[in-house]
């Protein structure tokens, strides 16, 4: 967390890039997913949410395909290398979850707490279950050029 004179300051990480160039900003995503245990992720159905998971779990040497976790709602990918502090990764996607029972009913908040870096698409529903402080957040947008644009929002 920065601090100025006047509290707490925002800190984000902007950049664009082509699906297969993402990797040229694996240090800052890196960073960026070790910084907090709880990573949310916002874009539109598409918006290469997925493909931002596979890239960091090449990075880290993942022996697991990385596969849209839509319909099993939970994927864990262990990583081979140890050149980060990730010992694993939940990757959640909640799309088809309608209340926060339904999620409660999957315990998630079990992989919380688990030690293990989590990874949420479409966070929304959940969003009661955390405090301020507790996640960080991605925000991709695709635009016109076939480039996604990637916004790092780091927890306060």
């Amino acid at each position: 967390m920065i601090h100025s004179n006047f509290g707490p300051v925002e800190r984000i990480v902007k950049f664009e890039s082509f699906e297969e160039g993402i990797l040229d900003y694996s240090d800052e995503i890196m960073n960026f997913i070790q910084s907090s245990k709880i990573t949310l992720m916002y874009g539109q159905m598409g918006a290469g949410k997925t493909a931002l998971v596979r890239a960091i779990c090449r990075e880290l040497d993942c022996s697991e395909e990385v596969s849209s976790p839509t319909f099993s709602l939970i994927n864990e990918y262990i990583p081979k290398n140890k050149k980060y502090s990730i010992s694993g990764i939940y990757h959640m996607d909640l799309y088809r979850l309608n209340s926060i029972e339904e999620a409660m009913n999957i315990a998630i908040e079990d992989h919380f707490w688990s030690g293990k870096h989590c990874i949420i698409e479409w966070p929304q529903l959940i969003l009661p279950l955390l405090q301020q402080g507790e996640y960080q957040e991605i925000f991709i947008e695709t635009l016109d050029n076939n480039q996604r644009s990637y916004t790092l929002k780091f927890a306060l």
